[in-house]
């Protein structure tokens, strides 16, 4: 088989060496391997055929395997050029084309997203030999697990005064190093699926935040507050040796990494806040309500002799979790659940601290948020959902504090996207975060000398 796909197979790097893509006429679709075998499925692209009519018949269609990294660019490629580009059967035609493709796959082409390229005969009334082209998404990239990870990925335990702070860690030794915070109640399987999609050159390690997870709950008495966070990622980093690092942080993780990023801006290279504000804020007069509240909770917490805990079986406690959260799928369900239920005698009980559910007493009104902004060094990106906080706030008051905070982040030149989905659309549809965040940890971070990093 001849024409464009020769042309890319001959240019692009992402495809196979010499694989052959001369169809049997008896075979309606063939799938070429990785000749070197092992590891996960790299560059690997199938090709359907059949004879080239001359009249609206489909001359041949490669379906290229790409890395949801380059998935949006794609994408942008697809409503830029369909239907506006017409090559002809000249190499040089094609050869120019290829370059363009191959502008695009290498960018990081790698087993994920689905992306289809036909090639078909122009409108009626032309050649069969001019045909144009057309790029079709042919759905989302398949699922992805754990195995799928840049690198093995291990546990990791760091002592603190109270007991230990767990997560987990992908990447290689010497990465550029990542510290990923999750959301409130959530824990460190909040990124398993976005974190084997992101470039693999850094060192990620997820953490379970304390209170969440497999981490240790505080002490009686004591509240779970922001600063009391920022100190847990200063013990964290110390106890992992880093002096200079990047942040991922969700909802609640994205205000601590703000946060931190605000008090330490010599340890931040670059933040990201997914569907987060880098702190909301709260009006003044509401402020010591909630502190009041938080405190009275705590109290009569800590009156009670006996607390005990529901015990649920694996399938209700599945059941609890998506009523709780319901535009969650199940597999970013289980995913929390890995570390989020502890087996106890007739069942599971689920693992974070209760004390969690109590109001947070250290709130900000909106000059704090700013100035928060303004003590931040790194660049930021930040990722908002437009199913997700942008439409729970639309409802409420804080709506009209939380939109200048986001013109806040505009006017210091951060990066501010918006991308279809709910407020855990990193754990249930990473292919569209994973993208940007690529993007940004490739021009901010990669793109400088790696500096000395622990573990």
């Amino acid at each position: 088989m001849a024409g464009l796909a020769r042309v890319l197979q001959d240019r692009c790097p992402c495809w196979f060496s010499n694989p052959s893509l001369e169809k049997p006429s008896d075979t309606p679709e063939r799938e070429l391997e990785n000749q070197q075998g092992g590891g996960p499925r790299w560059n690997q692209f199938e090709t359907t055929g059949s004879q080239q009519h001359r009249h609206g018949k489909e001359m041949y269609a490669i379906t290229a395997l790409l890395h949801p990294y380059v998935a949006s660019t794609v994408s942008n490629f697809i409503l830029t050029n369909v239907g506006r580009l017409h090559v002809t059967q000249s190499s040089a035609h094609k050869g120019a084309l290829a370059n363009q493709l191959c502008q695009v796959c290498c960018a990081g082409a790698k087993s994920g997203g689905r992306v289809k390229v036909k090639e078909q005969p122009a409108t009626s009334g032309r050649l069969c030999l001019c045909p144009f082209l057309i790029l079709i998404p042919t759905g989302p990239a398949p699922k992805r697990t754990l195995t799928d990870a840049p690198c093995p990925v291990s546990e990791l335990r760091v002592p603190v005064p109270w007991g230990e702070i767990r997560g987990r860690v992908w990447g290689p030794d010497h990465g550029r190093p990542v510290l990923c915070l999750h959301s409130w109640a959530d824990n460190c399987g909040s990124f398993n699926t976005l974190i084997p999609l992101l470039p693999r050159e850094c060192r990620y390690v997820a953490v379970d935040i304390p209170g969440h997870g497999r981490s240790s709950y505080r002490p009686p008495g004591v509240f779970y507050t922001f600063p009391a966070y920022v100190a847990d990622v200063c013990m964290l980093v110390d106890g992992l040796r880093w002096t200079r690092f990047s942040i991922i942080g969700h909802s609640m993780g994205g205000n601590i990494a703000a946060l931190f990023s605000a008090l330490h801006p010599e340890m931040v290279e670059a933040v990201v806040l997914l569907d987060a504000y880098g702190y909301i804020p709260m009006h003044p007069k509401e402020i010591p309500q909630y502190m009041r509240q938080g405190i009275k909770e705590m109290l009569q917490h800590e009156k009670q002799t006996e607390q005990k805990q529901k015990v649920y079986s694996y399938e209700k406690a599945v059941e609890r979790m998506l009523a709780a959260n319901p535009n969650m799928s199940l597999q970013s369900v289980e995913n929390l659940l890995d570390r989020g239920l502890v087996q106890v005698e007739g069942g599971f009980v689920f693992s974070r601290d209760f004390k969690l559910n109590f109001k947070n007493i250290f709130r900000t009104n909106f000059t704090l948020c700013l100035e928060i902004q303004s003590r931040i060094q790194a660049p930021v990106l930040l990722i908002l959902a437009d199913q997700g906080f942008v439409l729970t706030y639309s409802k409420s008051n804080q709506q009209k504090l939380i939109s200048p905070v986001v013109k806040g982040w505009r006017d210091r030149n951060h990066t501010v996207v918006t991308v279809p989905g709910d407020h855990h659309i990193h754990l249930n549809r990473p292919e569209v975060v994973a993208p940007h965040v690529s993007d940004f940890l490739l021009n901010s971070v990669l793109t400088e000398q790696v500096p000395n990093a622990g573990l």
